[in-house]
């Protein structure tokens, strides 16, 4: 593997990773203190895991 190709594995690796914390930090956002569940304030809202 030449180091272009490292980059690029480096690179979609990143992108994999922001795009969990993105989700887990959304996740959290709808989170329910007082029960075990998200909570999500819209009718309309759409959400896929």
């Amino acid at each position: 593997m030449d180091s272009n190709e490292l980059r690029s594995e480096l690179l979609e690796a990143n992108q994999r990773i922001d795009k969990v914390e993105v989700l887990l930090r959304n996740l959290l956002c709808l989170r329910n203190l007082d029960e075990d569940r998200f909570t999500i304030p819209h009718l309309d809202l759409v959400v896929t895991l």
